[in-house]
């Protein structure tokens, strides 16, 4: 069994056609340690997980609570992700760009999150290889998400296609958040926030960068990627 593991999660915001998929990479010793802590901040705030949406909308568990309250529990959770010093890897990319890129026939092979998800785990392969090391990495997705099939399908050409992208992985999982999967609940943070961001970054959005999102990444390593349209016409030029 792989020492490595990384877990990934993926969002949209629809308004702005937004795609992301994002995920953090620890050993297995150090996810055992993250988990316990994380679990701590979980109990402490009388709640019994993560799950962003439901967090920024107030709904759920998150209901009622005071803004001095999601403050303080966002701070305890990014506290808890810097103690235990992951590196988060984030792709993502506009639908727009996508579908004038792509070609129908391009866009049935692979989709807006599977392509996001082979570039976030590349980009984690080459971050354990700069490091010198060839350890394969156990990758973990949620499973029952509608993206979960069009990941799938992307992660397994991409094995057939590309050896060495094959032999950096050693295990494709899909599991649920519902089952103490909590290294999923700390990429659906990152992902949320990276979808929320990339209208931000283009002047879609006007307004400031998000608070949450400024905090992780000054606590934490990350490697980001945004898919633009000239990056796409790179990987998928026009067939003549």
């Amino acid at each position: 069994m792989s020492r490595l593991r990384a877990y990934f999660d993926r969002s949209e915001v629809p308004k702005y056609g937004s795609v992301a998929v994002a995920g953090w990479l620890l050993s297995v010793e150090h996810w055992e340690r993250f988990e316990e802590n994380w679990r701590e901040v979980l109990r402490s705030f009388g709640v019994s997980r993560l799950h962003m949406a439901e967090y920024e909308t107030g709904h759920g568990e998150f209901r009622g609570w005071p803004p001095e309250n999601k403050k303080v529990f966002m701070r305890r959770l990014i506290g808890v992700l810097r103690q235990a010093g992951p590196l988060g890897v984030s792709v993502g990319l506009f639908r727009s760009d996508f579908e004038s890129v792509l070609s129908e026939a391009q866009r049935r092979i692979v989709s807006a999150y599977g392509l996001c998800a082979v570039h976030a785990i590349g980009g984690m392969m080459r971050w354990v290889k700069d490091k010198g090391s060839s350890e394969p990495t156990a990758f973990v997705f949620e499973t029952g998400d509608v993206g979960a099939g069009q990941i799938t399908s992307a992660i397994a050409k991409a094995r057939r296609d590309n050896a060495e992208f094959d032999q950096h992985i050693d295990s494709l999982e899909f599991e649920r958040k519902e089952n103490a999967a909590w290294g999923l609940e700390a990429a659906d943070f990152l992902a949320y926030e990276t979808a929320k961001h990339l209208p931000r970054l283009v002047g879609l959005d006007p307004t400031s960068p998000r608070r949450s999102l400024l905090r992780l990444l000054k606590r934490t390593q990350h490697v980001s990627m945004h898919l633009r349209a000239d990056l796409l016409r790179k990987e998928f030029p026009p067939v003549p």
